[in-house]
């Protein structure tokens, strides 16, 4: 009798375990796939590029926001290909970033066309795309020779290059692999003649 009752009771509740396990199955491989999804997205997300690494394709084709004095306009890294390429982070209240923006500025005719310099701003809350416009339009009123590209802001720039101090200058080789990261002390006529003839760079690497 309790076994009789015992498979009424078992064959009752059946149908609603089963459903149930359903649930809680799919709930579980649901959460697997959302889980995996996340790691794969933030593995695919840009850490940084080492000197020695390569620019990866996405952001040679990143556009950025470029002001000169004839202008502003959407240029890309990929324009400069096969080029020695310096990019200067810099910021409006950082004195000695300005300071050095022209001495770099003339330095970048020294290769004519195979050097090229983009000047990007690091961005933060005083450098907001608004304010920077209007900065680095005052700036180039009375430079309407000034060589480089003077780039706005760029997350992508920001993103695979971090950095917490500036001047900060990535080195980028023809081959258009990451030949040196350094301070505004490196940036002279020898070191650049050195970098745009395809010569060995052996500089201090910065680290913030």
């Amino acid at each position: 009798m309790k076994k009789t009752l015992f498979n009424l009771v078992i064959a009752m509740l059946w149908p609603r375990f089963q459903h149930s396990l359903i649930s809680i199955s799919l709930s579980l491989v649901l959460i697997l796939v959302l889980t995996t999804s996340y790691v794969s997205a933030q593995e695919g997300l840009p850490t940084g590029i080492k000197v020695g690494q390569e620019i990866p394709e996405v952001l040679w084709k990143a556009p950025l926001v470029s002001i000169s004095p004839s202008g502003e306009q959407t240029i890309y890294l990929a324009e400069f290909k096969g080029k020695a390429i310096i990019i200067d982070f810099w910021a409006s209240w950082c004195n000695p970033c300005l300071a050095n923006m022209p001495h770099l500025d003339s330095l970048s005719r020294v290769g004519e066309t195979s050097f090229q310099v983009l000047m990007a701003n690091t961005g933060g809350r005083i450098d907001s795309l608004k304010n920077l416009r209007e900065f680095v339009k005052g700036y180039l009123k009375d430079k309407k020779d000034f060589n480089s590209q003077l780039v706005l802001y760029s997350p992508v720039l920001n993103a695979y290059f971090p950095h917490h101090v500036v001047p900060h200058y990535i080195w980028i080789g023809p081959d258009g692999r990451v030949k040196a990261i350094t301070d505004h002390r490196q940036i002279n006529p020898a070191n650049i003649k050195t970098f745009v003839s395809g010569g060995n760079l052996d500089l201090p690497l910065k680290t913030r």
